[in-house]
């Protein structure tokens, strides 16, 4: 009869104490999932540098004007206008490049490019770097590439020319006197 009673107290202090346990794990389990943040507003990141990058040849002369697609061919008393549409930059710094492949003088592009020495672009031209960096204060651009028009004297002719664009999001900071543009166009390209 003793035994009756201890065995009515212990199945529901052992019950309890399941229930306790249960509780406790069930309870840690939820809560490792909780977080004490409260964010106001939107909150998006984007590594996008631009909305449109394009590099826009246009030839004009003998009262016509055409915008070229992928090539165009330069033809003797006409002039030849190149420049990069840049639209919906955003604030991701990055620099502008052109590599100009082909026989060329440096002068002929405009004030504002730099030619980096020693470095040569993915089709084995020169490469020159815009001096400001783009970091989305402007998000619409055009950045002319030429000084003036190119030109084709139709006695001397002239070498052909290749034009390719880079925009390079800048991803380091440059260590004092050493030159930015270059290094970020040499860590996204090695040279070889």
């Amino acid at each position: 009869m003793k035994f009756d009673k201890k065995s009515k107290f212990l199945v529901p202090v052992l019950l309890l104490l399941v229930l306790v346990i249960i509780g406790s794990v069930a309870g840690y389990a939820l809560g490792k999932y909780r977080a004490d943040v409260v964010m106001t507003g939107n909150f998006t990141t984007s590594s996008r540098l631009v909305e449109s990058f394009k590099l826009q040849a246009t030839r004009s002369g003998a009262g016509t004007s055409e915008e070229a697609a992928d090539e165009i061919c330069l033809l003797p008393g006409t002039d030849l206008e190149m420049q990069f549409n840049i639209a919906g930059k955003t604030a991701v710094r990055s620099y502008l490049y052109v590599e100009v492949t082909g026989e060329h003088d440096s002068s002929m592009l405009a004030d504002g490019w730099r030619r980096l020495d020693g470095v040569a672009g993915k089709h084995g031209g020169a490469v020159y770097a815009y001096e400001t960096v783009l970091d989305g204060s402007k998000e619409d651009l055009n950045v002319e590439i030429l000084r003036s028009g190119l030109t084709m004297d139709a006695e001397t002719g002239f070498s052909e020319l290749s034009f390719c664009g880079y925009l390079l999001q800048i991803t380091t900071e440059a260590e004092r006197g050493s030159d930015q543009a270059r290094m970020t166009f040499v860590n996204k390209f090695p040279q070889g």
